[in-house]
């Protein structure tokens, strides 16, 4: 049986902001992309993108691999994962070790066209690289292969280096529900969540009103109520009881508002 790894009924949307033709693209602002060979993995290939003296890593989740699942006492099988080319490009896993290479060709290529659900279930993009696709695109800014559904940035300290290169920061406000609820957001903007430390550890697009938000593997939501998202990332708003000082320093207490670096990029709003 072809199982998706996420229950669609925990996920509330996915809307696509890329409408029309790209203007600009981010890698022409990008010096060189390079393959990390020291890092072997069958399901990501990594990569480092280096603009000026800064550098993000990144990696992508391969469209198709093979994988071993433990199942415990030492025992395992073999497990294919399969991005499908049907909209919203949900991905599906098989347990293969029962199949010839004909019948694992036929249940890859069924993968490859199946659909379940018309939300985006289990791709690898975390919240950051959502948003920021969500920015780029609707500004008619191909982010590709640097920013796609299947890639994740790594490390906090090199994306501040990249919002300082590629956004353009409008406002600051406290980490709270109803200090947002009472702002005047521009419309279509990022809006990272930073802690003590000066760490996004959370990044939303607002848009007409609504915020976008994405956590992990699991798929996008859109809400017009931000305190859905700040009650798990807000020293404010969220479950703190218990936590040390350092874990409430772990948590955002600040939200800074970005526009894309319009004096860099082409952008349809030109």
């Amino acid at each position: 049986m072809f199982v998706s790894k996420m229950d669609a009924a925990r996920c509330s949307g996915i809307k696509d902001f890329h409408k029309g033709e790209y203007v600009d693209s981010l890698t022409a602002y990008i010096d060189k992309i390079e393959k990390d060979e020291t890092r072997a993995d069958a399901r990501f290939t990594y990569y480092n993108a280096i603009f000026g003296n800064d550098t993000v890593q990144y990696y992508r989740r391969e469209e198709s691999f093979v994988s071993k699942v433990n199942l415990g006492k030492g025992k395992f099988y073999n497990e294919l994962e399969v991005e499908s080319r049907v909209y919203p490009y949900q991905r599906f896993v098989y347990n293969i070790d029962s199949l010839d290479s004909i019948a694992e060709k036929r249940a890859y290529d069924k993968m490859r066209v199946m659909k379940t659900s018309d939300v985006l279930m289990n791709n690898e993009q975390n919240c950051v690289c959502y948003a920021l696709q969500c920015l780029f695109d609707v500004n008619g800014i191909k982010c590709t292969p640097i920013i796609s559904r299947n890639t994740l940035c790594t490390g906090l300290w090199q994306m501040n280096k990249f919002y300082d290169k590629f956004l353009s920061e409008k406002a600051k406000y406290p980490c709270k529900s109803k200090d947002i609820k009472n702002a005047t957001l521009p419309d279509n903007c990022f809006l990272a969540f930073v802690n003590k430390h000066g760490m996004a550890v959370h990044a939303v697009f607002y848009s007409n009103g609504m915020f976008h938000s994405k956590n992990g593997m699991f798929s996008p939501i859109t809400t017009n109520d931000i305190k859905v998202i700040t009650k798990s990332y807000s020293r404010y708003d969220g479950n703190t009881h218990g936590l040390s000082k350092d874990g409430l320093d772990d948590m955002a207490d600040t939200i800074v508002v970005y526009d894309i670096n319009r004096e860099l990029f082409k952008t349809k709003a030109q």
